[in-house]
């Protein structure tokens, strides 16, 4: 909860390649020596970037989430 600028809770939107950064720092901090490293992460908003969210909080993204959404048409 970010009370400093009055927010508490997140915003979310579709994510842009200037937020790989941040999502990279925060894929580091939280999954440690598991996280993707950022070149995944960069292939993975390539192929997949209509399909993320990011969530802000005071102007920090602070979460994520990625979809990949298979095709069913044959």
């Amino acid at each position: 909860m970010d009370i400093s600028s009055g927010l508490t809770e997140p915003v979310f939107r579709s994510a842009v390649v200037d937020d790989l950064p941040a999502i990279a720092e925060l894929e580091s901090s939280e999954f440690m020596s598991l996280a993707y490293p950022y070149f995944a992460l960069r292939q993975l908003f390539d192929v997949h970037g209509s399909h993320w969210v990011v969530a802000e909080l005071g102007g920090s993204i602070c979460g994520y989430a990625l979809l990949a959404v298979l095709d069913s048409h044959p």
